[in-house]
């Protein structure tokens, strides 16, 4: 029998006491902490794909899982010491919380983790529970650019998540290049502006999500002359710029150049696009 998907919410639990590493970074860290896991970029070191169990089922706001919904969780394709689920946001965050609702079923069972900041820090966790509802864990908030549940001690061989939060801050600042705070409906990248061009041409790109970016610039060739951007980015409309130069060889000669990108969002769509340029000196 089939159990039915529930909608995302929190249940208030005392959580373990965690041992750091390093201590944290608390400057300017907020009084209030906000669910933040849409903001970031999910990825793990293996996943069920073939079921469907993939690592975005994690943070998709819909707390299910086998006995019910199998295709609703993100479960490891590895023995389960080891296996690391992480999000990366664009620009740093202050992360204080994480809730974690383990799989449902009561064989595969996360019986303690560890929790890997960017700075290189990390905190000790217990189990959490064994059925699918939502264990608390708090720590002092600290900044980083990247929050890693790693697995170091289990039950079953399957392990994974019905779902995955993370509550922190946006770090005060602006991500160079964000050109506005209105978020695009789906992705596209300008016709280069001015075109054709002698000095320098800019484009926009229109970013509905978290996702990584990679764009580039080739000759008629099909060669690589200019990575301009293979990074994670933030939704927004961003700004970039060619000035005719190559990588490799400074300014390169008069002629047809393509721009090519690809984009890759936290939904796990993934989108390409290609444009003319005309270079003259």
């Amino acid at each position: 029998e089939t159990a039915q998907s529930e909608v995302l919410s929190f249940t208030t639990m005392e959580a373990s006491v965690p041992s750091d590493t390093i201590p944290a970074d608390t400057t300017s860290t907020p009084q209030e902490l906000f669910d933040i896991t849409g903001n970031g970029l999910v990825t793990a070191s293996s996943e069920k794909v073939r079921w469907g169990q993939t690592a975005v089922k994690a943070v998709d706001g819909i707390i299910d899982g086998y006995p019910g919904d199998y295709t609703k969780e993100w479960v490891s394709d590895e023995m389960p010491v080891g296996v690391w689920i992480r999000l990366s946001f664009p620009q740093p965050v202050f992360i204080g919380k994480i809730v974690g609702y383990d799989r449902p079923n009561l064989k595969d069972h996360i019986r303690a983790f560890r929790l890997h900041f960017s700075d290189g820090s990390h905190v000790e966790y217990g189990e959490m529970n064994n059925d699918g509802t939502s264990s608390i864990f708090e720590f002092e908030p600290r900044q980083t650019n990247w929050i890693e549940l790693e697995v170091t001690a289990a039950a079953g061989e399957n392990v994974g998540l019905a779902e995955f939060r993370v509550w922190g801050y946006i770090a005060l600042g602006k991500q160079p290049g964000t050109e506005s705070k209105i978020l695009p409906q789906t992705f596209c990248i300008s016709s280069n502006f001015p075109n054709p061009f002698n000095a320098m041409t800019q484009f926009e790109v229109h970013i509905p999500e978290p996702g990584w970016l990679q764009m580039a610039i080739f000759n008629i060739k099909g060669e690589t002359v200019q990575e301009i951007t293979n990074d994670l980015v933030a939704p927004g409309v961003q700004r970039f710029q060619w000035d005719g130069e190559s990588d490799t060889a400074g300014v390169v000669s008069s002629g047809m150049y393509f721009l090519n990108a690809t984009f890759h969002g936290q939904s796990g769509i993934l989108q390409r696009y290609t444009d003319k340029l005309m270079y003259l000196k």
